[in-house]
């Protein structure tokens, strides 16, 4: 920490012969006399504090700019060493800018008393008519946000959730406000009420009102930020307007997009289009000007052009709302009248007016014909663009994951969706029983065929195999055994008979069990934290893997896929084991050649000859390389398994 002092004689008549004014030169304190030179055309009132220039910023082409204070307006700041301030057009008051600091060609910056930088401001996502409101503030995760949105019912939980963030949001309360080292502002307007983490660059912003900015974020040209709060890595460019809006960690909003009253969660994209009282959670993607996002929920979530909802009956005005649950699309065009609830990687294509619920039945399409809503249950299962939004998330996650707000899972297949899976199985085969040869059925606002019904069971079945067989495969290959007893002591335990339920709290896969551990704590203060509560929730997501294995030896036993533990054999298990290949190698191959279809003569029309010049070969494909490899390691290391088990000595 540098000392500072008051202004000599001599360096106040040297500042005044370099143009600058102040009515109070003993409130200026200065760590050394070196500065002095790099002072000029300056306008000093309030108490102010320089450190030391002693350094030149490079700009873009090469230009060389001398750290200090050019033509500016100072009003009651303190600004560390070497920061270069230049061309200010009316004044900097209440801030202090820490080291580096570059502030060039811009309107004011200036924070009022008791700013709370835009935490604990009141958004309304899901809901227009209001009802799940969360103040928010600048740690908060998506499972926060979840619980606050969700969890409506239990009045107690959200009164302490809301005390705990309230003193969150009080603490950061202050006259003064930051703009950490490393920053940059330059030609841009009004800055008011903003805290400016590290590093974080604005260029052309035209208004920035009551918000926290955080590390490494940039904000362009032309946007206007109101009561927000950006999460670092992110990007707001191009005359994108954000009001009462929370953005997560490394989302992009750019080209004119529109958002109010919306949370954006880690990995988010909108371009071009608007979202009004939008809860988004990982991974949406809206890059279209015809696009609407309006109270709905949706993760994983990518919309196509002209994707729209309503939530407006005209009876009691837009108090409807929508769930598309992770890794849903809608195709051009596809419209949805909420209420309405649509299961996990589903298609959506065509406009639907039945108010559906098809949330037990995942991996499917809604599609439209003669007005009505028609499933196809399981049929997304065998789409090379499901196994590939499976590969491609993980390797598009931006975040620094030693220190993310948000957890997340990506597996297509976990706890929650084979749970949906499982029910959906059961339902098509109940409603098949009751509807015997009656061609089909409607459920929940759809239609569905016997025969999509039939082949929905069987891949939904298919699917079933297909998980549980990986996660008992990986378990019994990462595990020494030594002997027959010790494999059934692994098979069979007191988990075997455990059933919880499972749910995606945007991205964290958890059991309702272990999630109301943690909210039963909350409400009795023994977490009582902004930071106990984020520990709380990554000790959730540190015990993924046991909680899952634990799911599926249970799973395993319902099923019937392994005899009880008096009858189980060596041989059942490799019954099984063959099983899980033959059932995996045919999925897999299914999904090849559903990807084969990008490759037909009717794909090649328009390329003039050269689509393998432009589009590469099938084997080219990064998803197309990592499914082979999950075949051939199918078809290694089941076999290597079945030795194993067949050699272990019973004793």
């Amino acid at each position: 920490m540098e000392n500072y002092r008051p202004l000599l004689s001599h360096e106040i008549a040297q500042l005044k012969a370099q143009g600058c004014q102040s009515g109070e030169w003993e409130k200026i304190f200065i760590a050394s006399e070196q500065s002095i030179p790099f002072i000029s055309n300056a306008v000093f009132s309030g108490k102010i504090i320089i450190g030391t220039f002693s350094n030149e910023h490079v700009f873009s082409g090469g230009v060389k700019k001398h750290s200090g204070i050019y033509n500016a307006h100072i009003h009651n700041c303190t600004i560390e060493s070497n920061c270069y301030i230049n061309n200010i057009h009316q004044y900097i008051a209440n801030y202090h800018i820490r080291k580096n600091a570059i502030i060039e060609n811009v309107d004011s910056i200036y924070c009022d008393p008791e700013s709370q930088f835009g935490n604990g401001v009141i958004v309304s996502p899901l809901n227009e008519g209001g009802g799940r409101e969360i103040p928010i503030y600048n740690k908060l995760s998506a499972q926060v946000a979840f619980i606050l949105c969700k969890y409506r019912k239990d009045e107690e939980l959200i009164k302490r959730l809301q005390k705990i963030i309230q003193n969150y949001c009080q603490s950061q309360s202050s006259n003064i406000g930051t703009i950490e080292q490393d920053c940059i502002i330059t030609n841009s307007g009004q800055l008011s009420n903003v805290y400016l983490q590290e590093n974080t660059l604005i260029n052309g912003a035209s208004l920035i009102n009551n918000c926290t900015i955080n590390t490494a974020s940039f904000i362009g040209q032309d946007v206007i930020i109101k009561d927000s709060i950006i999460g670092k890595g992110s990007t707001i460019s191009n005359g994108a307007i954000i009001t009462k809006c929370f953005i997560g960690e490394c989302c992009t909003i750019s080209y004119q997009f529109s958002a109010e009253n919306s949370l954006f969660f880690s990995n988010s994209e909108a371009l071009h289009g608007e979202a009004c009282n939008v809860f988004a959670g990982p991974f949406t993607v809206t890059h279209h000007k015809s696009t609407l996002l309006i109270a709905g929920q949706y993760s994983f979530f990518n919309a196509g052009s002209g994707a729209n909802q309503s939530n407006h009956m005209y009876r009691l005005g837009p108090i409807h709302q929508g769930i598309l649950e992770r890794g849903c699309k809608m195709g051009s065009d596809a419209y949805i009248l909420w209420p309405a609830k649509i299961g996990a990687f589903t298609l959506i294509a065509g406009r639907h007016y039945q108010h559906s619920d098809t949330s037990n039945f995942p991996f499917s399409y809604l599609i439209e014909s003669n007005r009505q809503s028609h499933l196809i249950p399981g049929i997304n299962l065998k789409s090379i663009g499901t196994y590939r939004d499976g590969f491609k998330w993980p390797q598009r996650d931006k975040r620094d994951l030693s220190d993310s707000n948000d957890f997340i899972h990506f597996s297509l297949f976990n706890p929650y969706t084979i749970q949906k899976i499982k029910k959906g199985k059961d339902l098509l085969k109940q409603h098949l029983t009751k509807n015997e040869n009656k061609g089909h059925y409607c459920l929940d606002g759809t239609i569905i065929s016997d025969t999509s019904a039939q082949k929905g069971i069987s891949l939904y079945k298919q699917s079933i195999t297909c998980y549980l067989g990986e996660i008992l495969s990986q378990k019994l290959i990462n595990t020494e055994i030594a002997n027959f007893s010790q494999l059934k002591k692994i098979l069979f335990t007191p988990e075997q008979t455990d059933h919880p339920t499972w749910i995606d709290t945007f991205g964290l896969i958890c059991s309702t069990e272990k999630l109301d551990q943690i909210l039963t704590k909350i409400k009795s203060k023994q977490v009582d934290a902004i930071e106990t509560i984020q520990e709380a929730f990554n000790e959730l997501f540190k015990s993924y893997n046991m909680d899952e294995w634990k799911y599926c030896l249970s799973l395993l036993h319902e099923e019937k896929l392994l005899n009880t533990s008096s009858s189980f054999t060596k041989d059942n298990l490799e019954n099984f084991l063959s099983l899980i290949q033959i059932e995996a190698t045919n999925y897999y191959n299914s999904i090849l050649i559903d990807s084969e279809k990008e490759f037909t003569d009717e794909m090649k029309i328009s390329y003039d000859n050269d689509f393998e010049m432009v589009r590469r070969k099938l084997e080219h494909y990064p998803t197309i390389k990592h499914l082979k490899e999950k075949l051939n390691s199918i078809n290694t290391n089941v076999p290597s398994l079945i030795k194993k088990i067949r050699e272990l000595p019973m004793e």
